[in-house]
């Protein structure tokens, strides 16, 4: 069993579940950022846990609960106020470091490499972003790169189409979510041009997204979600458009 998880809740005595769920949505992002980097390492536990569940606001001793080791830390709910919503994650971080300060105490966990992870982390400003997906289509003298960032506020996909010799000649968002990635995972899984249209393609190869090569050619950053294929499916009709909705967060 190797180690693929970390996590940080607040205790459900903290503030209301308003509250609660805006904490795991300003901390979501340096969750999602450790737990793909920690996975890259195959630490191996002792077959009791995969994940590192840091509670906020609680006062419990370590323990293993389903594949779980839990460890709590104190909440200063000041310096929680005066970061929140900012760009300014150091206390996130610091509530991090002492989980696992505590968590070292009773397992074997990766003790220092978790606290580079941190220290890197730090050092690219808590900025937390990757390559999506990059296309090209030689055809039509054109690069496609999608980034993604996610971050204490939201997470973007954008969409930046470049010539052949890398000149960039349009970009923009074209997703926008609530910061957790049960609104973004598995949303565009390819880009294809078919019929003079640029089609972002979902995970069950359906169109989700289009766009006219004429308009990105001249440089007019122009899309549209498309509709469910099957509009006599009223009920997967309805699906579509509440995710179109969840990808068009506005803030």
């Amino acid at each position: 069993m190797y180690l693929q998880y970390i996590t940080i809740v607040t205790n459900d005595n903290i503030g209301d579940a308003e509250y609660q769920s805006q904490f795991r949505y300003h901390t979501r992002f340096i969750c999602h950022y450790l737990s793909k980097a920690i996975r890259k390492y195959r630490f191996e536990t002792d077959e009791t846990f995969k994940m590192i569940g840091i509670t906020v606001g609680d006062c419990f001793s370590p323990k293993i609960d389903i594949d779980v080791l839990e460890v709590s830390v104190p909440f200063d709910k000041m310096r929680y106020e005066a970061i929140k919503g900012t760009n300014d994650c150091s206390y996130y971080l610091e509530l991090f470091k002492q989980g696992f300060k505590i968590a070292k105490k009773f397992k074997d966990i990766p003790f220092s490499t978790l606290n580079t992870l941190i220290t890197d982390f730090e050092k690219k400003d808590c900025i937390h972003s990757w390559l999506h997906l990059k296309k090209i289509f030689k055809q039509f003298n054109l690069k496609l790169k999608l980034i993604a960032q996610f971050t204490t506020n939201d997470y973007t996909l954008t969409a930046s189409f470049l010539d052949m010799k890398d000149q960039l000649i349009c970009s923009g968002v074209i997703i926008r979510t609530l910061p957790d990635e049960v609104f973004f995972e598995k949303t565009i899984k390819d880009v294809i041009i078919r019929n003079k249209t640029i089609v972002f393609l979902d995970y069950n190869k359906q169109d989700f997204i289009t766009m006219k090569l004429n308009n990105i050619i001249n440089g007019d950053f122009i899309f549209s979600f498309s509709e469910y294929p099957d509009s006599n499916n009223k009920i997967m009709t309805e699906v579509r458009r509440d995710i179109i909705k969840f990808l068009s967060y506005k803030g």
